[in-house]
């Protein structure tokens, strides 16, 4: 498994915010590859059992953003300038 491809793949794939599903084929596809069973649930989230070897240690859950900051375009003015607005991401 290389890492710094998998994470460069990832990073390549076009997810704005509400435009995620390529990143969950990616990560479902992904898991797959590796003997688990995912599934992509209604709201996009990519859920995937991996069970332990020894049922009394603590169940730990690993949780990340799929999505990326984008822009949209929301006017060019005459002189050309171009007005974006933010998608997604955290207010100042």
């Amino acid at each position: 498994m290389d890492c710094y491809k998998t994470l460069e793949e990832l990073m390549m794939l076009p997810a704005a915010s509400g435009h995620e599903q390529r990143v969950a084929w990616y990560m479902r596809d992904y898991f797959k590859k590796l003997g688990f069973n995912p599934d992509i649930d209604v709201f996009g989230n990519v859920l995937c059992e991996v069970k332990g070897k020894n049922p009394e240690l603590p169940v730990l859950m690993i949780f990340s953003h799929m999505d990326s900051i984008g822009l949209i375009v929301k006017k060019i003015d005459d002189n050309g300038f171009i007005k974006v607005e933010r998608l997604g991401g955290v207010p100042e």
